[in-house]
């Protein structure tokens, strides 16, 4: 009888398969943050161009407009701090923003790789990345119009195909504007949480936004779970703050589960990446 139930076991063994071993968790993608603003000037072709070396896959951007509704590069509400010009982008012309040397701080001023480096408008920005591939991240850093989202839909879009690897990004408010305008562009709500607060899923997809994009200290695991069970994807920087800048931090947000990590040193970034990521406990 012993030896019956001993074979019967073995037999029930051989046919139930071992359950599979815990697969890794997936590396979210590294951004690199204005362009790669550690190693080359900021929100620039140069920037757009060092990127792939770092191994990151994608690239942020900051996007103003010329007085006549054009799209350029440039973070501030003045073109004061980056370039040798002076005023608000939106009371500049096209020709005059791109005439502008973007290299015009520490340390690039004296630096002659870069003297010709100019501010760059729509074509040449979304040139510069399509033949990087890398995914693009815009972030609207001024009150778009109508007439400025349809040209910036046209570089996207129309003249190099990019719009399903190009995320437009803004506060809720504007995503509904901007996507009244143009629906066919990908959309994504960023912000820093008032009081911990954050939307919704449902209120997210409702006005079109596929993602939202946190800083890393509001970012928690439950957070995330909460999101993609909603159908959000997960966007976290850790670019406020050098110290946030740590293998420590990009692994914790690897094992929170978000999708991608928006920093100013992608290089470093990946290389935290490159032996895998695995779950941390508040992610377990």
């Amino acid at each position: 009888m012993r030896r019956l139930l001993a074979a019967t076991a073995a037999l029930f063994c051989a046919l139930v398969p071992a359950p599979p071993a815990a697969a890794a968790a997936t590396c979210p993608q590294v951004i690199a943050h204005r362009t790669l603003m550690t190693e080359r000037p900021e929100n620039t072709v140069a920037g757009i161009q060092a990127v792939p070396a770092t191994g990151a896959a994608g690239v942020e951007m900051d996007v103003q407009w010329s007085s006549s509704g054009f799209p350029v590069l440039m973070h501030d509400a003045t073109v004061d701090r980056t370039t040798n010009g002076t005023g608000a982008p939106g009371s500049l012309g096209l020709g005059q923003l791109t005439g502008l040397l973007a290299q015009d701080y520490a340390p690039w001023k004296t630096d002659p790789t870069y003297t010709h480096t100019h501010v760059p408008y729509g074509n040449e920005f979304m040139a510069a990345t399509a033949d990087a591939d890398l995914d693009v991240v815009l972030d609207i850093h001024a009150t778009p119009t109508q007439l400025g989202m349809q040209r910036l839909r046209i570089y996207v879009a129309d003249y190099h195909g990019w719009a399903g690897r190009t995320l437009v990004m803004a506060p809720a408010a504007q995503v509904v504007a901007m996507r009244g305008w143009e629906a066919g562009l990908r959309y994504a709500v960023i912000e820093y949480p008032p009081g911990g607060r954050v939307y919704t899923p449902d209120y997210l997809r409702s006005i079109g936004a596929a993602a939202y994009v946190l800083p890393w200290t509001a970012v928690t695991a439950g957070l995330v779970g909460y999101l993609h069970a909603g159908g959000i994807r997960v966007y976290a920087w850790t670019s406020d703050r050098a110290e946030y800048e740590t293998a420590a931090t990009w692994q914790a947000l690897a094992g929170y589960g978000v999708d991608a990590v928006i920093t100013n040193e992608p290089a470093a970034a990946v290389a935290a990446y490159a032996a895998g990521c695995s779950s941390t406990p508040e992610a377990s």
